[in-house]
């Protein structure tokens, strides 16, 4: 762009309507993507002139003038270091606690407000404008939010207000990403009050300001309970948030994990909550909870078999509340330790030595999720079965259809349980020997884990996987005391699981669509906000941990059976000879001796080979990862930003069809407008410089292209690799065949050498027998005066 050309187009933005509109428009065109346009444009005072236009239209209750000026200011932070250390350091981050039209002494007014669908669009774009600033990862920028205001903004707008679900779930993912980098933010949060609201017609105002709380208890509430009350009713009908419950939970769930993984005296604290009970009401007839308490409760109370059969049980609360408790315990030893003291049922009719533990509780109701879901499968198989000779009376029909839907639900609901707390347990036991220690008192405890793994069918393929990895972690970290040793459980999983089971157990898990599709922390908020028919199941941290972990249990399993192999196997019984050694004898013996060790080096190396294959598949899989990666970014370079950009560029066509009527109003400016006109040379010339720029983006597509292609060559030379140790394997295990082969051939050799000689002796003896019985006829024939041959006695001397 020409000298003073973007500052004579910012300015530009001081005129009416119609030249702001069109200006933002071309503004919103030439920054997209620019960082060197961008940085210009933040020296030039575009920020402060965007933020007059935001407070003149009425800030988020404004237009879509108001949308604009947000999305400019998007495109200038967006990718842009140096333009967000100016933002921050010039002060607007306190404009965007404005443009929310935040107030902390008019609170009420703020949480009680009217959204329409403008609204919350304006809303959303300046929580992803504090994302934005918030993912720089800089501890100032976070700073600099809290100091402004923003952060209490932020937890009053999502945890006590009556936004809509949508918007309330953006919220928690920007405190998600303040909280990730910043513990001034995270001890902020946790001495912060709030007072959720319940929007219900059962109010006489239409909703109900719960007591006051701590902000950790409504953020693990929101986690295991979602939004309560009705719908938001204070919303026009057009507004499309209904139905996003399970979205609200997600980005809850991922607030918490930022919040509490470096927080250690804040897990301690949650966990030391649930031995806290307490029956005091509110006056809103709810119980006051704790953090602790809230968990646990969610964690013990397991619907009964008649609740179960009704479907009225909500499986999706125990399994958040797993996932939170399992962000609780990772990383930190102390919260496993206290964790396990913690009882089960809480009651002070039970002696203290009939409590049950919070960890053997939870093995407990693995017991109970095992025989319903049991139940739930044969009442499933039933209405299958009886579904073939349905009846065709289209009442009657509808009706077995809804009750078999009704039955498939609740198997699920059971399968959804069972998951929950394997992926507890999961967490628990790892890298933790007195977890496992405790775990080993109960032998129920390990059966829970093993059966699934031994079915062949009928199990679902996640259950068998986490069964098999929580007892894969259990054998690896079974490094302490404890009441069954390693080598015990080693022979459990040789004789009744065998090793094959686990590996494949862990692979099905894998590549079960319901795991492998979460591949970024996005796409879990994603699958939650527009939920598949197999539902949601993992969340990020999880997956990542599991991603992490699998191969360490695998390896131990292996190299434990590559150990056992290695000193079981007997050597080759040694050929013995009545006869004294010959030197033949012992060189066919040095040679067998020889071969019977080459057997065992070559099976030492097929095992070595088959670690190096399982090992070789998990570097195939993470450079498969890569490419997908890769490919996403190559897409996002070519979509080149979001929808909203894409209507823009269309509102930009329509600009220039308009370019006639623009020229008009442009004669009747000023001084300042005859100078721009006359220096339209220098636009064109500024023209030239946008197209080069185009074309670096194009060559940064091309050599993206390039290194999609380099990651493809990789993947190629890995599998070649695969295949070229694969052949290895193959061909050690023909010339051990092809040894095993000669070692019986020379063994055949030698026992033939043995029997010759044996031969030879006998023959040696039989003739000195006949020469001595001729030598005794002979002499009886000269005593009894016969003629003796002279030739045969000078045999008989020869002899």
């Amino acid at each position: 762009m020409a000298k003073n050309g973007l500052s004579n187009l910012i300015q530009l933005l001081d005129y009416s309507n119609f030249i702001r509109s069109e200006t933002l428009i071309i503004l919103l065109y030439i920054t997209d993507y620019n960082s060197e346009l961008q940085k210009i444009a933040a020296f030039e005072g575009i920020f402060d002139k965007l933020f007059k236009i935001i407070l003149s239209e009425g800030s988020i209750d404004g237009t879509i003038i108001v949308q604009d000026c947000l999305h400019c200011i998007q495109n200038l932070l967006r990718y842009n270091s140096s333009n967000i250390t100016f933002f921050r350091e010039m002060g607007f981050v306190k404009n965007l606690t404005h443009t929310l039209l935040y107030s902390p002494d008019n609170l009420d007014s703020f949480s009680l407000q009217y959204w329409s669908e403008q609204k919350v669009v304006n809303a959303a774009i300046v929580i992803d404008i504090v994302r934005i600033i918030a993912g720089l990862g800089n501890r100032q920028g976070n700073l600099s939010i809290l100091q402004s205001g923003l952060t209490q903004c932020l937890i009053d707008l999502s945890l006590s207000s009556n936004a809509p679900v949508t918007l309330k779930a953006q919220t928690l993912t920007a405190l998600t990403a303040i909280f990730s980098t910043s513990p001034q933010n995270q001890q902020f949060f946790t001495q912060s009050q709030t007072q959720p609201i319940l929007n219900s017609d059962a109010y006489a105002a239409g909703y109900l300001r719960l007591p006051p709380r701590l902000a950790t208890i409504s953020l693990i509430d929101i986690a295991l309970n979602g939004e309560s009350g009705d719908e938001n009713r204070m919303v026009d009908d057009v507004d499309s948030l209904k139905g996003h419950n399970l979205m609200f939970q997600v980005a809850a769930l991922s607030a918490f994990e930022s919040l509490i993984t470096s927080n250690d005296s804040l897990k301690l604290e949650i966990i030391a909550s649930m031995s806290h009970t307490t029956n005091e009401v509110n006056y809103d007839g709810s119980i006051t909870h704790t953090a602790g308490s809230l968990l646990l409760e969610a964690l013990s109370n397991l619907p009964t078999p008649e609740v179960s059969l009704d479907g009225a049980f909500d499986s999706q609360k125990v399994f958040f509340a797993s996932l939170v408790l399992s962000h609780v315990l990772r990383y930190s030893e102390d919260a496993r330790a206290m964790a396990r003291n913690i009882p089960f049922n809480p009651s002070e009719d039970t002696d203290e030595d009939e409590t049950v533990s919070l960890l053997h509780g939870i093995f407990g109701n693995l017991i109970t999720c095992s025989r319903e879901r049991a139940a739930a499968d044969a009442r499933l198989r039933e209405k299958e079965f009886s579904s073939i000779n349905r009846t065709e009376e289209p009442e009657k029909q509808g009706n077995q259809e809804n009750e078999e839907e009704e039955v498939k639900q609740i198997d699920i609901d059971w399968t959804r349980l069972t998951v929950s707390y394997l992926i507890l347990l999961s967490v628990w036991v790892w890298d933790s020997p007195a977890t496992v220690s405790d775990i080993l008192k109960e032998s129920s405890n390990l059966q829970v884990l093993i059966q699934p793994i031994k079915q062949s069918s009928g199990v679902d393929a996640l259950i068998q996987g986490l069964c098999a990895f929580t007892f894969g972690a259990i054998y690896k970290f079974n490094t302490g005391p404890s009441e069954v040793s390693k080598k015990d459980l080693y022979s459990i999983i040789e004789k009744q699981i065998g090793v094959d089971n686990i590996i494949q157990s862990l692979a099905r898990f894998r590549s079960d669509k319901r795991f492998c599709k979460i591949g970024s922390p996005d796409d879990a908020l994603a699958y939650a906000e527009t939920p598949q028919e197999d539902g949601w199941w993992f969340d990020w941290n999880y997956v990542e941990f599991f991603k992490g972990s699998f191969m360490a249990v695998q390896r131990s399993v292996i190299s434990e059976e590559i150990e056992e192999t290695t000193k079981v196997a007997p050597p080759l019984p040694q050929a013995s000879s009545p006869l004294p050694e010959s030197t033949d004898n012992t060189d066919h013996e040095k040679v067998v001796q020889e071969k019977d060790s080459q057997i065992e080096t070559h099976k030492q190396r097929i095992e070595e080979l088959k670690v190096k294959n399982a090992n070789m598949e998990m570097e195939m899989e993470r450079v498969n990862n890569e490419l997908g990666e890769a490919k996403s970014k190559l897409q996002a370079l070519w979509e080149q930003g979001s929808p909203e950009v894409a209507g823009l560029r269309g509102d930009l066509a329509e600009g220039v069809k308009r370019e006639e009527t623009l020229r008009a109003e442009l004669d009747k400016l000023n001084n300042e407008l005859e100078t721009l006109k006359q220096k339209e040379g220098e636009h064109k010339s500024a023209s030239g410089e946008l197209t080069t720029k185009i074309e670096i983006l194009e060559n940064e597509v091309k050599s993206n292209k390039e290194e999609v292609l380099r990651l493809k060559e990789q993947n190629d030379g890995l599998k070649s690799t695969n295949e070229r140790d694969t052949n290895e394997i193959q061909s050690t295990k023909n010339t051990n065949e092809t040894l095993q082969k000669e070692n019986e051939h020379l063994k055949t050799q030698l026992e033939k050498h043995i029997e010759s000689e044996k031969e030879h002796e006998d023959l040696l003896i039989l003739l000195e027998d006949m020469s001595t019985k001729r030598s005794n006829d002979k002499n009886r024939m000269k005593q009894a005066g016969l003629e003796v041959s002279e030739d045969e006695g000078d045999e008989d001397d020869d002899e």
